[in-house]
């Protein structure tokens, strides 16, 4: 029981500590290396980075876009998609774009969406996703305004 306890409390360390670090390129960077590992997808980055937004917003754009790409990767029936950031002094952008097979985007999706729209809520960024059968769009943007 308390190795389980033990195990259990790192586990919810790690989840709270960003392993992104605090350089949004940096991070964005570390994603999609991670992502060009575990996956066959070939991304194409689209960056314009002339301000760093605060760590918390990093990190969840970053889990957000880890996540996207899963869904790519998994779902979409493609081989590449393009990722668009962009980031200023008061606001963050990233959005991922896909031309697969698309799905109905449903409020009540699976938990991978659903985590996605929990992340964007709690940071006061908006997710937008938009799907058909030409392709898939998942935008998160924060704005200080």
């Amino acid at each position: 029981a308390r190795s389980g306890l033990s195990d259990t409390r790192q586990a919810v360390v790690d989840l709270r500590v960003s392993p992104f670090g605090e350089r949004l390129v940096d991070a964005v960077d570390a994603v999609l290396r991670t992502a060009r590992n575990r996956t066959a997808l070939k991304v194409d980055l689209h960056s314009e980075i002339d301000g760093e937004p605060p760590t918390r917003l990093i990190h969840a754009a970053c889990r957000i876009l880890q996540e996207g790409l899963t869904n790519v990767a998994r779902h979409a029936g493609v081989e590449a998609c393009r990722v668009e950031v962009a980031a200023h002094n008061d606001s963050l952008t990233l959005a991922i774009h896909d031309q697969g097979l698309g799905f109905a985007v449903d409020p009540a999706d699976g938990f991978g969406i659903i985590g996605m729209r929990e992340r964007a809520h709690l940071v006061g960024a908006q997710l937008e996703i938009t799907s058909s059968g030409a392709g898939t769009s998942l935008r998160f943007h924060w704005s200080a305004s």
